[in-house]
């Protein structure tokens, strides 16, 4: 976030007039900072091969802050994982629902005009042509355990039998 209002505020200074002593003094502070950020980049990557190099016995201390860092970034990293799979999976549902809200409104809507009638209607409210009629889905069943199958499965989810086409 820091880095997109920097370059906002670059963007804005690069508007203003060159010659005025503000924006002088800002682009040099930019500049320095600039400057900064690449020193500390360069430290800690010499920092990182000397660690490296000279291994945990050296730096006792550093070596505990480090594997404390790395367990919680483990942990962190576990933790957006399933937030991750939370939100793939509150999609997942989401987009279920919008589908059958679609398909349901399909059935609602007249084939002939495209008017969208209330429920339970049987013919449309515009132009009299009959509307689709809804279709159950049969439910099927496992054979072995009597489990709810879903449609198309080959096995069953929970005991594993397969299943009649």
């Amino acid at each position: 976030m820091a880095g997109i209002l920097d370059g906002l505020v670059k963007g804005l200074a690069s508007l203003a007039p060159q010659d005025d002593p503000e924006v002088k003094m800002y682009n040099a502070q930019n500049e320095l900072k600039e400057l900064k950020e690449k020193e500390e980049a360069i430290f800690a990557a010499l920092g990182r091969r000397l660690y490296e190099e000279s291994g945990k016995d050296a730096y006792p201390n550093e070596a505990v802050q480090l594997d404390a860092l790395a367990a919680s970034r483990v942990e962190v990293e576990a933790r957006i994982k399933q937030l991750q799979e939370e939100k793939a999976e509150r999609e997942r549902i989401a987009a279920e629902e919008r589908a059958a809200r679609e398909a349901e409104e399909a059935l609602r809507t007249c084939p002939n005009c495209g008017t969208v009638n209330p429920e339970g209607t049987k013919f449309c409210g515009d132009c009299g042509t009959r509307l689709p009629e809804k279709v159950e889905a049969k439910k099927r069943f496992c054979t072995e355990c009597g489990a709810e199958i879903g449609d198309g499965m080959k096995f069953c989810g929970e005991c594993g039998a397969r299943q009649a086409e």
